[in-house]
């Protein structure tokens, strides 16, 4: 269930070596895929390069100080969405598992692999904006870790995992008449006001 090394790119095509990563909020949010969650205390992230032309799918957290951006740097957690468009979209390897985690309010299987010196837990879940279990949106956290911080960055997964949830929030476009209107987006409880969107 691993995920090839396609997926995580646009996490990894960060900011030139000269720039700082910046400290990640308390609470992450977006409004467009209507989930929040709570980020790992005192991590880090680097902010996208401004010529960034692609699509992003979610942040790279680093779990220990990492001086520059541009390389990857140590214990990192990346958190990515997207739409599924169908089974096949993203292929899977067999999943060697290790536990399990919860998301969403259910539990789902954790894999484990290894990669470049690194060891790899991941998990997923399939969410719907409308709260329900199996919709048409994925979530995938990806841990890249070592042996002798392994417990503890995976028990930072399982932290982060259990504190994401589905949010609404309110905005105001046009219906076909043209007439201004407010719609919702996502379901449940207003997306946290303290909570922000790093890119």
């Amino acid at each position: 269930m691993l995920l090839p090394s396609l997926l995580p790119l646009a996490a990894l095509m960060v900011s030139p070596a000269t720039e700082v990563p910046r400290r990640a909020p308390a609470q992450f949010v977006t409004t467009d895929y209507s989930i929040t969650f709570r980020t790992p205390a005192g991590s880090t992230y680097c902010p996208m390069p401004a010529n960034f032309d692609g699509i992003y799918h979610g942040p790279t957290l680093f779990l220990t100080s990492a001086t520059r951006c541009g390389s990857r740097t140590g214990p990192q957690l990346y958190v990515g969405y997207w739409v599924r468009i169908s089974e096949d979209v993203v292929p899977r390897d067999p999943c060697d598992r290790d536990g399990s985690v919860r998301m969403f309010g259910t539990s789902h299987p954790l894999c484990r692999g290894h990669e470049a010196g690194m060891i790899i837990f991941q998990t997923s879940a399939r969410y719907s904006q409308e709260g329900k279990a199996d919709g048409a949106y994925e979530l995938i956290m990806r841990l890249e870790t070592t042996p002798e911080r392994m417990d503890a960055d995976v028990a930072t997964l399982r932290a982060t995992a259990a504190s994401v949830t589905v949010c609404s929030s309110k905005y105001f476009g046009y219906d076909d008449q043209g007439r201004r209107k407010r719609y919702v987006n996502g379901s449940g409880a207003p997306c946290p006001q303290s909570a922000r969107f790093i890119f």
